[in-house]
């Protein structure tokens, strides 16, 4: 009795060493993960600098934290803060004009003014990237060479990087509105490509913070965006004494073989002229897309297994940085470093990031999954 109890014994302490030698040899294998596409960026430079004296007045002026209190979802708080913009500017052409700077359009606005396309882009930029919310001015057009404004106009408008659709869309706050697919926001060059494929058929024109469906209106209409130009330099508020450079195109089969045409004073003119920026050589043209859709805030994680740890080395385009946060799914979000080691325990270790700026503002989530083979 006393041999079999003994045997018994032996036998439990052998499966003991196994198993803790068998967990002490677990090997680990990163999975893949469907983080979104990190496209860093190529062109575009000089980001407006949200903590300088120039934001700090537009904000403490204008009291914009007030337009969006009580609501959290992100894509909300941008069109609560367009809506603002649109109902703030009181267009009046019997007014001067004033100055070309946000804080004096804003300023003037309830009173009145001959607030235009350009006016509202300005102000567009300076307000939604003092909250947070990167955005970029930018100038489509239709292109034609008909003499009329509609055929050969040139138009303002901002794209918004938007953190919770992982993508650019363009915001006319001139109209208090942008154009969706399936309920999408869509950015400057998927209107064009839908313009090109078929008119437009799917896309909708949306307005207010409700999201009205509209009809298209003269310059608020998916024909405005045959061409679309970019600028280069994105500090339009920091650096009031803006003067015109270089405008990002996408040269594609369409930009190459057509002219873009822009009208121009006197309207007595027959024939539009040619695009001053064409004229000149002023395009940055550039062939590959995803350096004009490049993904701001969107972390990328590269991970790796050095024996019991994780190694994981982010890395983001987040103007503004404040800092990088990681947490396990559920569980609160808590600082980390671009270099970052945890240690590997139990059969799968999922963890989440992010990059945060300067204004509280979280870009996308990104993933590492890392699995006991």
């Amino acid at each position: 009795m006393q041999s079999t109890c003994a045997i018994l014994v032996a036998i439990t302490l052998l499966a003991s060493v196994a198993c803790t030698d068998a967990f002490a040899q677990a090997t680990y294998s990163v999975r893949k993960t469907a983080n979104p596409e990190f496209r860093p960026s190529q062109v575009f430079y000089r980001f407006e600098d949200i903590a300088s004296p120039p934001f700090d007045e537009l904000r403490r002026r204008f009291a914009l934290a007030d337009v969006v209190k009580g609501t959290d979802d992100e894509f909300a708080r941008i069109l609560l803060l367009r809506h603002w913009i649109f109902t703030t500017l009181k267009v009046d052409a019997s007014k001067p004009q004033p100055p070309m700077d946000a804080i004096s359009i804003l300023a003037q606005g309830p009173s009145g003014g001959p607030f235009e396309c350009s006016h509202c882009m300005i102000v567009q930029n300076a307000v939604m990237n003092s909250m947070g919310y990167l955005t970029r001015c930018l100038q489509p057009g239709p292109g034609q060479q008909e003499n009329t404004y509609l055929a050969a106009g040139n138009h303002g408008v901002n794209e918004i990087w938007s953190n919770t659709y992982k993508k650019w869309f363009v915001s006319d706050s001139e109209f208090d509105g942008h154009f969706e697919k399936a309920g999408v926001p869509l950015s400057a060059l998927e209107i064009r490509d839908e313009f090109l494929k078929d008119g437009a058929k799917s896309v909708d024109l949306v307005t207010g913070p409700e999201r009205k469906k509209v009809q298209p209106s003269l310059l608020f209409s998916p024909h405005c965006y045959c061409f679309v130009a970019y600028e280069v330099a994105g500090d339009r508020h920091t650096q009031t004494q803006w003067s015109q450079g270089a405008l990002v195109v996408f040269e594609d089969e369409y930009f190459k073989t057509h002219t873009w045409y822009r009208w121009g004073a006197p309207l007595s003119s027959k024939v539009a002229p040619e695009h001053w920026a064409s004229k000149y050589n002023a395009f940055l043209r550039v062939a590959h897309r995803e350096w004009i859709e490049w993904t701001p805030n969107v972390v990328k994680v590269d991970t790796s297994v050095q024996g019991n740890l994780a190694r994981v080395q982010l890395c983001s385009n987040t103007p503004n940085f404040a800092r990088y946060e990681m947490r396990r799914p559920g569980e609160p979000w808590v600082k980390a470093e671009a270099q970052t080691s945890v240690k590997l325990e139990g059969r799968r270790i999922e963890l989440e990031f992010r990059a945060v700026n300067v204004a509280g503002v979280a870009g996308p989530t990104s993933s590492a999954l890392i699995e006991q083979q």
